[in-house]
């Protein structure tokens, strides 16, 4: 019956759906807790990447799989890993987290206390950067703090980025394969392992663009502003600027390279404003959810876009 497994797949992919509503924003206050801001970047994109990699393991090991078990097999199979992931995460990870603002008391680091002015939300930095002496962010209600946040300029180019971010990667997701088939006569099979190919790129550029901002910062001396910035104008800049060539060049192996080289750039954006959330959060515990709100406006790209590209 059709129906049914349509009905089945849709519930399937709602449940995967909640399940990276529940990582991805919940990674992200952890960060806020236990990391400090030097080396947040550095500790956001190796576990990233890390999810890049999986996508390429998936990828692979599904057309492995269909070939000797069948798609029947294979969906009970990701349905398997999928629901051990969703029951390990909750016996694993505990939400209790300690007090920032006492635990670096504690450890003598006051410095790294974020606090909450119009310099702090606006620019992401931190206290020992550009923000005068005021009162910690505990001292204000949630109400002023999601005021501020809401209303920060900072936050607003967040989600703007987000959006802009996820829109660019579905075009080359949804599209390049199609593409590539239809204009450079690559045939259906062969496309598959190709599209796992900018994932295999990500791994490499997000792991060790996480290795660089911490260069920059620890070694350099730049502000995590100034990385920030950098990371997103090159995760952003240059694929779309590749995307563009790509219309125009006449080569089969310049249109792949260019196709695979801006969806792997990409990745460097997750030094910039997927990180960005964490920065500016004038509470660790507004982190997970400044971040949903973005995301939800980025995700809004995946409907929007193949509506507008036909």
């Amino acid at each position: 019956d059709n129906t049914a497994v349509v009905s089945i797949f849709y519930g399937f992919m709602l449940f995967l759906g909640f399940l990276g509503a529940g990582f991805n924003p919940a990674f992200h206050d952890i960060i806020a807790h236990k990391v400090k801001l030097q080396s947040r970047s550095f500790v956001h994109n190796t576990v990233y990447s890390g999810q890049q990699l999986g996508s390429v393991l998936a990828t692979v090991g599904v057309n492995i799989s269909i070939d000797q078990f069948g798609w029947r097999v294979t969906f009970a199979i990701a349905g398997g890993i999928c629901l051990c992931v969703a029951i390990t995460w909750r016996l694993v990870v505990d939400r209790d987290m300690p007090d920032v603002d006492n635990t670096r008391k504690s450890h003598g680091d006051p410095a790294d206390d974020v606090r909450l002015s119009s310099v702090v939300v606006t620019r992401g930095a931190s206290a020992d950067e550009t923000a005068p002496p005021s009162a910690s962010a505990a001292l204000f209600t949630p109400y002023e703090k999601w005021r501020t946040v809401l209303t920060s300029p900072a936050f607003l180019v967040i989600c703007l980025n987000h959006f802009g971010a996820v829109w660019v990667s579905r075009v080359a997701s949804n599209w390049g394969p199609t593409f590539l088939h239809a204009q450079e006569g690559i045939p259906f099979k062969d496309l598959g392992y190709l599209a796992s190919i900018p994932n295999l790129l990500s791994f490499f550029v997000i792991a060790g663009s996480g290795v660089l901002t911490l260069h920059l910062i620890k070694r350099r001396q730049w502000t995590v502003v100034g990385v920030r910035k950098f990371a997103q104008g090159l995760g952003l800049g240059i694929p779309a600027l590749a995307l563009i060539w790509m219309n125009y060049a006449t080569s089969k192996y310049l249109v792949i390279g260019l196709l695979l080289f801006s969806g792997a750039l990409q990745g460097l954006a997750f030094g910039g404003y997927h990180c960005n959330h964490i920065d500016i959060a004038p509470d660790p515990n507004m982190a997970s959810l400044m971040y949903s709100i973005t995301n939800s406006i980025g995700q809004i790209s995946g409907v929007v876009e193949p509506l507008v590209d036909g």
